[in-house]
């Protein structure tokens, strides 16, 4: 691996450096960072304690030690040439759902109170299915339409709560399109197009979003 060998040829460096340079304790951090994300927990306590000196240290010869651990931790990063890399994975995928559940409360309560209960049951295409009901149902309220391009055309809908007078237009617009973006999401027959959605970080993705446009929609009026 490229970056193994960018680490060793910088190991190589150190030991012409004092021991107490900042740059050690760099190229150590960085070094375990990669370890870590690369082959995880086990490789990095190996890392730790080639790279100790132990508790007794000789004096005068600190340089000396230095430089052997650099070369223990020299041999170990080359034997990792032979290890698997461990897989990747993503922000989603690590989400037991557990931590989004919590935050749901966090949300439009409106969207706390009917999706909350699916989603706890992990049941996560029926809780989005459910935030989108939710706006369109608002907007329906609101408007007797219930689709975004409906409500703010046939239905006259207005957000107040633009930052000036010359941007209420673009405001508007942005809430127009944050809807019709819910509403094309929606699909009754299978829910969305993505195929995360059964994942509870993408959902809960989902979820911020319908709670947003419910926010808005709290401000809102009919022009006459």
């Amino acid at each position: 691996m490229k970056k193994i060998d960018q680490l060793i040829q910088e190991a190589e460096s150190l030991k012409q450096i004092n021991y107490e340079s900042p740059k050690v304790d760099l190229w150590e951090r960085r070094t375990k960072s990669f370890i870590q994300e690369n082959y995880g927990d086990e490789f990095v306590e190996m890392f730790e304690k080639a790279f100790s000196w132990g508790q007794i240290v000789t004096q005068g010869q600190g340089q000396n030690m230095h430089i052997a651990a650099l070369d223990r931790v020299i041999e170990l990063l080359s034997s990792l040439k032979d290890e698997p890399v461990k897989e990747k994975v993503s922000n989603l995928e690590k989400d037991s759902g557990e931590e989004n559940a919590l935050a749901l409360t966090k949300l439009h309560s409106d969207i706390t109170a009917k999706c909350s209960s699916l989603f706890k049951k992990k049941e996560y295409p029926e809780a989005v299915e459910k935030g989108f009901k939710v706006v369109r149902d608002r907007l329906r309220e609101l408007t007797g339409h219930e689709t975004g391009s409906e409500a703010f055309g046939k239905g006259k809908l207005h957000i107040k709560g633009a930052s000036a007078p010359h941007v209420d237009e673009d405001f508007n617009q942005g809430v127009k399109f944050l809807t019709m973006a819910i509403d094309r999401f929606r699909n009754e027959k299978s829910h969305t197009s993505d195929g995360n959605i059964d994942n509870p970080g993408r959902a809960y993705e989902y979820l911020t979003l319908c709670s947003l446009a419910m926010h808005l929609l709290e401000n809102a009026e009919i022009l006459s």
